[in-house]
């Protein structure tokens, strides 16, 4: 897939469930000493449930390219960044240049199930 990723382009993914949810780009970044480009993805229609709903937007998830791009299928459009992807970016990049945060490099449809499975999860008491 040589198609250059950037910021609002709407992608359909492997594995998809339901087959509704899409990756929207939000941002690509290089960062210095690295290889690999981090790509920052909002993902739509995922399967975890809250209480109005059974489906949630998650607002920012933070994949290495090469393995956002085995999961990539088609390109579907383009679309504005919604507007939740900003601050879980911004918190993210400032966790990571601080070196205590990091990025997936696992298939979108791997990391959707490990988000539901975390989010499900009953909160302790710290």
């Amino acid at each position: 897939m040589a198609q250059e990723l950037a910021a609002g382009q709407v992608w359909s993914y492997n594995e998809a469930e339901p087959k509704t949810s899409r990756v929207i780009i939000g941002k690509v970044d290089r960062f210095d000493g690295q290889q690999d480009r981090v790509v920052s993805i909002v993902v739509t229609d995922a399967p975890i449930p809250s209480a109005s709903s059974t489906h949630q937007t998650i607002q920012h998830l933070p994949v290495a390219e090469e393995s956002l791009r085995k999961s990539l299928i088609g390109l579907e459009g383009q679309v504005e960044v919604p507007s939740g992807f900003v601050d879980g970016y911004q918190h993210w990049r400032l966790v990571y240049d601080e070196g205590k945060a990091g990025y997936f490099t696992i298939p979108v449809n791997e990391i959707v199930k490990y988000v539901g499975q975390v989010a499900g999860q009953p909160r302790t008491a710290e």
